[in-house]
């Protein structure tokens, strides 16, 4: 039955303290099952001997479909409650690490994808919420910078355990993948007993309609923060889909899990530089981030340019610096404008944008990739995200010189 707006709330289940890990643990879960797949695509592409453009493609339609499920069920939590959004969607996800466990193609491959995308899309928007809710109150920073860290940090794990799955005796996907079975099958249990974050709203038929909407309040400075947010997730797209084909094809390098520690040192530095920026204004760290997005992207094309393995590691530790330096500051900037019951809404127009960025870009490089081949198509990407970046860079800068800032900005 669907409450009113007005009804009263009565907390039960997990305690806040211990809702609020379930929260972290099941936001990274989610991102590292999502990740996972990243180290293995080289051997599959080289198992199965299928172009880029596929390659590419098995990534972006998790994008996809994540998208339009964060348009159609982005909010849904609102309307129906958060347990029965999150035990779907990690039971779906869960399914999905099963197809991918037997997968023998790559169609097998672009299906799990798109079926994991959609059920992370219908819960990403309601864990960032939950997290923000449960988070401790002691610094109003806390919620958001998580929420923000929380995808990058299990990206790293996800690419860096998938990585060192290569280098085991047997075939590495039953391995990773049915790991991944049972931890998600296991988070989807446990959020049976979550309490709800807030009251139920009627109109849980209506609000699947695609949209997406910004409170007025937010907007200036959601329209600040865009670029940071659609640079930034257009490298961790490089980083989670090509970047294991660019290390052994361009730069060299030879040892199986070199490109899945190259995608894991990304999504962990960039983690550990939200992390400590979390500390500074926001509006520092977002000029910060974008000036290290900028350098370490136009670095990045001239390491893939030149062949050049050093300098495509220090443009690794300057794009994730960046990344993850500008991402938190952009959504602290963000989430810091609107009140409490209108934080989903606004998760899931950030969302909307981070994966338009991490899907569409990197698909039109994959299929460029096969017209130029792979380093021009890296290098024309790099150099658009590296000016993207600056631009992000200068509409952050422009509200420093001469103004007072509040505590949020």
């Amino acid at each position: 039955m669907v409450h009113a707006l007005t009804a009263k709330l009565v907390p039960r289940g997990l305690s806040p303290g211990v809702s609020f890990v379930v929260y972290v643990l099941g936001s990274v879960a989610a991102f590292a099952a999502a990740a996972a797949p990243t180290p293995l695509y080289d051997r599959m592409q080289q198992d199965w001997e299928f172009p880029s453009g596929l390659l590419t493609a098995a990534f972006s339609i998790y994008a996809v479909t994540l998208l339009l499920a964060l348009l159609c069920a982005g909010s849904l939590a609102n309307h129906v409650g958060v347990r029965p959004v999150l035990v779907l969607g990690f039971t779906g996800t869960a399914i999905s690490m099963l197809v991918l466990c037997f997968a023998d193609s790559i169609g097998a491959v672009i299906a799990a994808r798109g079926v994991q995308g959609a059920a992370t899309g219908a819960v990403i928007s309601a864990l960032g919420a939950g997290i923000v809710r449960f988070a401790p109150s002691s610094r109003s920073s806390v919620g958001p910078t998580i929420a923000a860290l929380a995808p990058q940090l299990g990206s790293a794990l996800g690419a860096i355990g998938a990585a060192v799955a290569l280098t085991l005796p047997t075939a590495p996907a039953p391995v990773v993948f049915g790991s991944y079975t049972f931890l998600l099958f296991g988070v989807a249990v446990v959020c049976v007993w979550l309490p709800e974050a807030q009251a139920r709203a009627a109109g849980a038929w209506r609000s699947m309609l695609p949209s997406v909407a910004v409170p007025l309040c937010a907007r200036a400075e959601f329209v600040r923060a865009a670029p940071l947010v659609i640079s930034g997730w257009m490298l961790g797209a490089l980083y989670l889909s090509l970047v294991p084909v660019i290390v052994r094809a361009t730069l060299g390098g030879q040892v199986a899990m070199m490109g899945g520690l190259a995608t894991g040192l990304f999504c962990l530095v960039a983690a550990g530089a939200g992390a400590f920026c979390g500390r500074m204004r926001p509006r520092t760290s977002a000029v910060w981030g974008a000036l290290l997005m900028a350098s370490g992207a136009l670095a990045l094309a001239a390491s893939v340019l030149f062949s050049d393995f050093p300098l495509f590691a220090a443009a690794t530790l300057l794009t994730a610096s960046g990344f993850g330096a500008g991402n938190a500051a952009a959504f602290r900037l963000v989430v810091s404008r609107v009140p409490e019951r209108q934080r989903v809404q606004v998760f899931s127009a950030l969302y909307v944008v981070s994966y338009l960025a991490f899907g569409l870009p990197v698909a039109l490089t994959g299929g460029l990739a096969d017209a130029l081949g792979l380093a021009t198509a890296t290098i024309i990407y790099a150099f658009a995200i590296g000016m993207l970046a600056l631009g992000g860079g200068i509409a952050q800068l422009r509200m420093v010189p001469g103004r007072r800032l509040s505590k949020s900005g």
